[in-house]
């Protein structure tokens, strides 16, 4: 709990966080994105997606410049 989170985050959540953001990032659509990481409900991505706003999506383009 150093970082403050409460919840319990595991391996799965943590390869369709960064996988998503990546895949959105470089402008692959939410549908192929779903289908790629086998969501059966767009829902489900969108969950992860939702953490594009912000400092995410900021710290990812740094990806891309170097």
């Amino acid at each position: 709990m150093l970082a403050g989170i409460k919840k319990n985050l595991t391996a799965r959540m943590a390869r369709c966080t960064f996988a998503t953001t990546v895949m959105l990032n470089q402008g692959v659509s939410l549908e192929v994105t779903q289908k790629a990481l086998g969501h059966k409900k767009i829902e489900t991505t969108q969950i992860y997606a939702k953490m594009l706003s912000g400092r995410i999506a900021d710290e990812m383009s740094k990806l891309e410049k170097e």
